[in-house]
């Protein structure tokens, strides 16, 4: 199922391309492939090491971050701000799902809720079609929220 998923990515990548008159690069479909076979998010700049040690040439992090927004434009990665990080994950329409962030300790976790999905996908908007989305709630965790609370009592 996986390489359906990264080959359906390919063929979006390269409609987007060929409609946006870009070159066709083996660099982008490289980056393309290593994020689909990525789990999570990552950093660009996790990006960047990641690439320099697998990828057969050098690739400069200028390429990395201008492939991330050729990517964004496409819907194929979404970028997230997790607190203070800027992260991307790749678009896995198949796997919809929100995050929750805590803001004392940076901790997120992926939250997949049938119910939130299909009312996000069910809501209209006048002049104006979803086809995938990105939601970050933010507060705290049990435990950083257990932590306050005993500060609290201090």
């Amino acid at each position: 199922m996986e390489e359906h998923v990264n080959e359906a990515a390919r063929q979006e990548l390269t409609r987007y391309l060929t409609q946006h008159n870009l070159r066709k690069t083996q660099e982008r479909y490289a980056m393309l492939d290593a994020i689909f076979g990525t789990k999570g998010h990552f950093t660009a700049e996790d990006f960047y090491e990641h690439m320099e040690r697998n990828f057969m040439f050098h690739v400069s992090r200028a390429t990395i971050y201008n492939n991330l927004e050729i990517f964004m434009k496409a819907n194929l990665v979404n970028k997230l701000q997790l607190g203070l990080t800027t992260v991307y994950e790749k678009v896995d329409v198949s796997r919809p799902h929100i995050h929750l962030v805590c803001t004392t300790c940076g901790k997120t976790v992926e939250v997949r809720d049938k119910s939130i999905h299909e009312s996000l996908i069910a809501k209209k908007v006048r002049g104006f079609s979803i086809s995938h989305y990105s939601v970050c709630l933010y507060g705290f965790c049990s435990a950083c929220a257990r932590l306050e609370k005993i500060n609290k009592k201090k």
